[in-house]
């Protein structure tokens, strides 16, 4: 069985430092952005790995939103014969979130962008039923988000 791990949260929630973690321990390719421009063409390379007998991590802000998960996982599942989906979900603390955001050690252009996301989601986010729901840590100088 092929397993199918998403990580939902806020920009600066933890997503990617989870999705490495697991990209590891659960030998999954990561998949970010499959609800974004490029969906069709992510879906179909996630779908042939799963069907290859492999897992993957899908690391992704706009599952967040109960509609956007449905139609991923009736494609998922009527796509792969034998699978499994787990959902690791971060905290709706809109606070933390941008906190992180803003004190990221690798600074971007798209500060402002993630902030403006994490606005429009924060009021909009609904955790999956029977999700066992993750803190969101603050970055600090000696400690990474847990």
């Amino acid at each position: 069985m092929t397993k199918v791990i998403f990580i939902l949260g806020l920009a600066g929630s933890g997503k990617t430092y989870w999705a490495k973690r697991l990209e590891k321990e659960a030998s999954a390719e990561i998949f970010e952005g499959t609800a974004g421009e490029e969906k069709e063409k992510l879906l179909r390379a996630m779908v042939q790995r799963l069907n290859d007998g492999k897992n993957c991590v899908v690391e992704e802000i706009a599952y967040c939103l109960p509609s956007r998960r449905e139609t991923i996982v009736e494609t998922l599942c009527s796509s792969v014969s034998d699978i499994e989906i787990e959902w690791i979900c971060f905290e709706n603390n809109l606070e933390s979130a941008n906190w992180n955001v803003k004190n990221r050690k690798e600074k971007s252009d798209a500060v402002q962008d993630h902030l403006r996301i994490n606005q429009c989601y924060h009021g909009l986010y609904i955790y999956p039923s029977g999700t066992d729901v993750k803190q969101i840590y603050r970055i600090s100088e000696n400690k990474t988000t847990a």
